[in-house]
Formats: structure tokens, sequence, C-alpha cells
């Protein structure tokens, strides 16, 4: 990220698992869920900058993330990385996962990039890979 990034110049990378937000009662298929159901890890990267003006990423701060009642709200408040810059870090992460830390390719998720706006999507078992969620 902080070779893809230029905004994230001198800054520094978050690596986090994180709880799961679909694990929420109010998460699709609403109601209460069984954990078993949803265990996979998910790494989220999260970049860092010392001049981010938002206070959810004040440098130096653990980041803050809202409520998942809030996070549509939140978000709407913040620009999503494009598809390409998207693509360049899960190829730089794959790279990285098995050169550094030895993964093989049937460790890490496949990925295919949505014909309609180009961001990498994971294929998900069983489903045939056609368009991101986004844009069905």
């Amino acid at each position: 990220m902080l070779d893809v990034l230029p905004q994230l110049a001198g800054g520094c990378i978050n690596y986090w698992e994180a709880g799961n937000w679909a694990l929420n009662d109010e998460a699709e298929q609403k109601g209460p869920k069984l954990a078993q159901g949803y265990r996979r890890v998910h790494m989220h990267l999260l970049g860092r900058s010392r001049t981010a003006r938002d206070p959810s990423w004040r440098w130096g701060e653990a980041p803050r993330f809202p409520a998942f009642a809030e996070r549509h709200a939140w978000a709407a408040k913040h620009l999503p990385l494009n598809a390409e810059e998207c693509r360049e870090i899960v190829a730089q992460t794959e790279a990285s996962l098995v050169a550094r830390y030895e993964m093989n390719a049937r460790q890490i998720t496949p990925v295919f990039n949505c014909p309609l706006c180009g961001y990498p999507t994971p294929i998900v078992r069983g489903q045939a890979a056609s368009v991101c969620a986004d844009c069905q």
C-alpha cells in the first residue's frame, strides 16, 4: 500500500483482524447468527498518514470505526480507493504473502476484476465470477 498510494508517503500501515459486522443482528439475514458460519480471517489494511484530517484517522491514535448502524453515514464522508489503486494493492499484497510469508496460492482467496467497475472482487466458492456485489 505504501508503494502504491502516494497519499501514504511517509505513513504506515496498520494490519487489523477486526470484528465482523456480518454477525450484527441487523446485518442480512437479519437476526441472531452463529459465529461458526462466519469464521474466516479477513485482514484489514489501514493506510495511515500524518496528514489525515478526519478525527477517526488521527496520526498516532488508534483508528475509530462507527457502530454498525452508523457505518453508511460515516463512510459517506470518505472517498473510496479507485479500482486501479485496489488492483495494485491486491497484487502487491498477494506477492508479499507468497514471498515474505511463504503462503501458497491455494491459501489466498482468488479474485477477479469486475467487468463493470474494475474493482478486484473475491471469488466465492460455488458462485460464478460474473460481477461484484455492488454492480449486481
